[in-house]
């Protein structure tokens, strides 16, 4: 019997995480972990200080227990919360990416077993399993201060996930310090030249809207909402009349953080008696308990001013698709944050900030929003959560190059415009405020 192959893709979430597979027929699953008998994965780690241990599962009866949550990318933020219990002299590299690594080698471990027993019932005698992974990863992954950060940690989860050093789902601190400082100078491989790799989240969203023949051509903006980040890629999607009229595409991509959901109401609220009331808060921005206002006000203009950046950009590189398609750029928020209006209030306050730049453009510029869920109609997801785990599903070597996004994922080729080149180009009211 021929080894099976089955390819995984992990969407390795700030808050949640979540996987998919699929194998030779092209049909794609999700994980349910037994944890939370859904699709979804919290990002959290445990670490029982008294003994220096850390545990995947939630461990009963054990009171030195600090939970660890958005280590993710804290990383590579300093603003999120970090771990108080985690001592940080040597030889520790950094609690943040033990964390990451601990993680990433458990949710494997479990994904793993969870796809064995879930062919098991089609198969008389077992076959033998072939895993090839493909993790998403924030571009920031790409800059020169993270570069390759994130493949490594992925490849060091591999390893440890391939070990005997996890005993039921944990490890001592000094085991896995250990295991990271002698495996951390790995050499990891290039894009394609091994199973296991790493592209953009943003890139993996994108995908699915790239694939469906249903969407028609034009200009988009895709907004990722993380718990830490917003990611945002403009795409003009066009005919190739010299490839039998199938599509061609071209993008420009903006990295955009700190202005997640987490981020959020860490830093606008201020009451914080229950969660729920406070992310009722973010939704309404009613004023039923207390909030930093300022705050509020401050995270609006850099959405608002990172929103119009990336449209002035697309105006200088998709000048003719613009005028094309009479100013209209169609929007799609997609990510944990898809329900929350405030961002949609914030991206529809930009087109008053970018209407003087776009002033050829036939009949003004214009933003349309999409339904999200049109995202997901390529693979049949349960909901746009799951897209970007459905499009790294796959084997690596069928996901295309895309023009404007390049595979050593550098910065993307396009005219870098400075804070004071924004000023000059966006209206701006008699206090000299933006509007």
């Amino acid at each position: 019997m021929k080894n099976k192959v089955i390819n995984i893709g992990i969407d390795f979430g700030t808050c949640y995480s979540k996987v998919c597979f699929e194998d030779e027929t092209k049909q794609k699953n999700h994980v349910k972990f037994y944890t939370d008998k859904t699709e979804y994965k919290h990002s959290k780690v445990y670490y029982e200080y008294s003994k220096k241990i850390f545990y995947y599962i939630k461990p009963e009866n054990v009171n030195s227990l600090e939970t660890i949550k958005y280590f993710k990318y804290s990383t590579i933020d300093k603003s999120l919360p970090r771990s108080s219990q985690i001592p940080v002299s040597h030889p520790i590299t950094s609690p943040e990416i033990l964390c990451c690594v601990f993680f990433i080698a458990c949710l494997i471990d479990q994904s793993r077993k969870y796809i064995e027993k879930f062919y098991k019932k089609w198969y008389r005698s077992m076959p033998k399993f072939e895993f090839s992974i493909t993790m998403g990863v924030p571009i920031d992954n790409y800059s020169d201060k993270s570069h390759p950060m994130y493949d490594i940690i992925l490849q060091t989860a591999i390893e440890l996930s391939n070990s005997d050093k996890l005993d039921k789902y944990s490890i001592s601190l000094n085991d896995l310090d250990e295991f990271y400082q002698k495996i951390q100078n790995i050499n990891t491989p290039k894009f394609r030249e091994s199973p296991n790799n790493t592209i953009s989240e943003l890139y993996a969203e994108c995908l699915a809207f790239l694939y469906d023949d249903f969407v028609p051509e034009g200009l988009y903006a895709i907004i990722d909402i993380g718990g830490a980040t917003i990611d945002m890629a403009v795409i003009n999607k066009s005919h190739d009349e010299s490839n039998n009229n199938k599509f061609k595409y071209s993008i420009i991509a903006e990295n955009i953080q700190p202005l997640g959901i987490e981020i959020l109401i860490q830093k606008i609220a201020l009451n914080s008696e229950t969660h729920n009331k406070i992310r009722k808060l973010i939704k309404s921005l009613n004023t039923d308990i207390e909030y930093n206002k300022n705050e509020e006000q401050n995270l609006s203009k850099k959405m608002r001013n990172a929103f119009a950046e990336m449209a002035i950009n697309a105006k200088d590189k998709f000048r003719e698709a613009l005028i094309k398609r009479n100013g209209e750029m169609k929007v799609i928020i997609c990510g944990g944050g898809y329900d929350y209006k405030w961002y949609k209030s914030c991206i529809n306050k930009a087109k008053e900030q970018i209407k003087r730049t776009l002033a050829e453009v036939p009949n003004g510029f214009g933003l349309k929003f999409e339904d999200v869920d049109n995202l997901g109609r390529y693979y049949n997801s349960i909901n746009h959560r799951l897209i970007i785990s459905s499009g790294l599903a796959q084997d690596i070597q069928s996901i295309p190059d895309l023009d404007g996004f390049p595979w050593d994922f550098e910065k993307p080729v396009a005219k870098v415009i400075n804070q004071e080149e924004i000023l000059e180009r966006v209206l701006i009211d008699n206090t000299g405020e933006i509007l």
